[in-house]
């Protein structure tokens, strides 16, 4: 069945249209040529495509105001039909975003508050893990210190205060 689609598309070359596309709407001009073409086509069966539009044309250039009103309707009547058809799609294509958004935060957020959690139990654990490094270090440091404060750095300081080569001026 598919193939059968593939393939007659192929031989035509049209492009097969949707039932959802909307159909724009139709000028008083195309609506005239529409009742009148067939008439015009019988009675002048000698001339081409180009020449029956052009015909046309000189026809509805020529024609009265009061006539073409009923043209006018028609294309009123027509752009009010188009106008619904978009406002009811575009209503529709709201709605299915919003639902398609709404599942795709729903699925997000628990996938985020999952991967956030996890975020936060690595981040916890390196914490306290560097907590414990640094507690260890500033015992180490307090060591360190008191080890230098408890020796003798007598000889130090007083071989700076005997010093008679420094005087102050």
């Amino acid at each position: 069945m598919l193939f059968d689609d593939i393939t007659q598309t192929q031989k035509s070359n049209k492009k097969i249209r949707s039932n959802s596309v909307i159909r724009r709407p139709r000028s008083s001009f195309v609506y005239f040529m529409q009742t009148n073409r067939k008439t015009i086509t019988k009675q002048n069966s000698n001339l081409n495509f180009r020449q029956i539009s052009s015909l046309l044309g000189k026809m509805w250039r020529e024609l009265d105001k009061s006539k073409k009103k009923k043209y006018e309707g028609l294309s009123t009547q027509d752009y009010t039909r188009w106008k619904k058809e978009v406002e009811k799609y575009e209503k529709q294509k709201k709605n299915e975003n919003q639902t398609l958004l709404q599942n795709l935060t729903n699925k997000r957020s628990t996938r985020s508050i999952q991967k956030v959690n996890k975020i936060k139990k690595k981040y916890e654990k390196m914490a306290k893990q560097d907590r414990i490094r640094f507690e260890k270090e500033i015992k180490i440091y307090h060591k360190s210190n008191q080890l230098l404060i408890g020796s003798d750095n007598s000889s130090l300081t007083s071989s700076y205060s005997d010093s008679s080569d420094y005087e102050y001026h």
